[in-house]
């Protein structure tokens, strides 16, 4: 089961990568876990762009 669509796990590490908010600040407006942001991020920053 997806919990979140393609398009905001996108979102949130854009805004962490590109945006300048910390992993925390992500988590704190997307109302989510740090640790799900940092597993994005790292997977956006490994392996680029995708849905």
């Amino acid at each position: 089961m997806v919990k979140y669509s393609g398009e905001i796990r996108i979102k949130v590490a854009i805004d962490v990568l590109e945006g300048g908010l910390s992993e925390n600040e992500a988590a704190r407006k997307y109302k989510m876990n740090h640790v799900t942001v940092n597993e994005w991020v790292a997977t956006y920053f490994k392996h680029g762009l995708r849905d």
